[in-house]
């Protein structure tokens, strides 16, 4: 009942993030910018110059927004320093969602986030009406997590389930997955259940095993894009569980690719701060990354195949048989990517 309750006010919430449609639907995604330092803002001024020649609609925010201790008031200065003054050349919704570091430093102070979120309705650029929330663009439907308060047992229960919810009754052609954390990453952290590579011998709420059955049980296969970021570079992993992958966790600053969970990719790089362009347009989806100044360093394109007539539904997450569904028009069966012809 209260997972409900928090689904629908989370709706009512979200409804006024509802954008315009307009075709093409194009966005940047970095994580791990709050330093406030010139790598910070020399992104900033980067992603700034590629939107005026490329167009943007969005940017997804992926958590880490202010370092150190967190913000502690609702007028703190970081929120000028580390992110309105570096993006000030960006007249876009920044999609915001929580970091680790934005808790504070270990032991973290649960009670901090709300400042972002009530930051919302101080900034005509911050949008975060919830520790985990949905908007929809056209076709294009993103799902924001707060991957640290799931891991810590703030919210894991309500948000799980608001999660399932939401992927399940989501008609959107193409479903985005954001948050701090990620599945698979070839950096320090490493993958969900192992990371610090301490697999077993951690607590889950260090080697994140609750987020591995979140990605594992939830959003593989019912998701197409999964964002995230934590480690400190950039990286696209080659497709699991019918699912994308992508890392953009260079915002502000490099930490270097170790490889220990050895997971094969596309493109990986840790020599300089960078961020993501993306484009969906119809069926297909095209991402490109850049360093701090502005050069490309990579390309690649996806194509979502075409739906079937009839799929096979889970008709609630775990359960262990299938249901036939006619699939409607209008959508598409989950975890549907493949590579395009020419995919770089």
């Amino acid at each position: 009942m209260f997972a409900r309750l928090t689904h629908r006010i989370c709706a009512l919430l979200c409804a006024a993030l509802a954008l315009p449609a307009t075709g093409a639907v194009r966005f940047l995604a970095l994580g791990d910018a709050g330093e406030g330092n010139r790598a910070q803002y020399a992104n900033g001024k980067a992603m700034a110059a590629l939107c005026a020649r490329k167009g943007c609609d969005f940017v997804i925010y992926l958590g880490d927004n202010f370092y150190g201790k967190g913000i502690t008031r609702p007028d703190d200065p970081q929120f000028q320093q580390k992110f309105e003054l570096p993006y000030a050349g960006l007249d876009l919704p920044f999609y915001a969602m929580l970091g680790n570091h934005d808790y504070g430093d270990p032991p973290l102070d649960y009670w901090k986030p709300q400042f972002q979120v009530a930051y919302t309705w101080r900034s005509a650029r911050w949008k975060m009406p919830h520790p985990f929330y949905h908007v929809q663009k056209d076709e294009v439907a993103l799902f924001a997590l707060d991957t640290t308060g799931y891991l810590q047992g703030v919210n894991t229960d309500t948000q799980r389930a608001w999660l399932a919810g939401a992927l399940a009754i989501s008609g959107a052609r193409w479903k985005i997955v954001a948050g701090h954390h990620p599945y698979l990453s070839n950096g320090e952290h490493g993958n969900a259940g192992n990371y610090e590579g301490c697999g077993n011998v951690c607590p889950e709420i260090i080697n994140g095993a609750p987020l591995k059955r979140l990605f594992e049980d939830v959003i593989c296969g019912n998701a197409d894009i999964v964002l995230s970021a934590h480690d400190h570079n950039l990286q696209w992993p080659t497709a699991r569980c019918g699912t994308q992958f992508i890392v953009s966790g260079a915002g502000s600053k490099t930490t270097r690719l170790v490889g220990r969970d050895a997971n094969p990719v596309h493109f990986a790089y840790d020599r300089s701060p960078g961020f993501l362009w993306a484009s969906i347009d119809g069926e297909r989806f095209s991402a490109e990354f850049y360093d701090l100044h502005g050069k490309l360093l990579y390309q690649r394109s996806i194509t979502k195949a075409a739906p079937p007539a009839w799929r096979c539904l889970r008709p609630w997450p775990g359960y262990a048989g299938c249901l036939p569904a006619q699939l409607l028009p209008d959508s598409s069966p989950p975890g549907s990517s493949a590579p395009a012809d020419g995919a770089r």
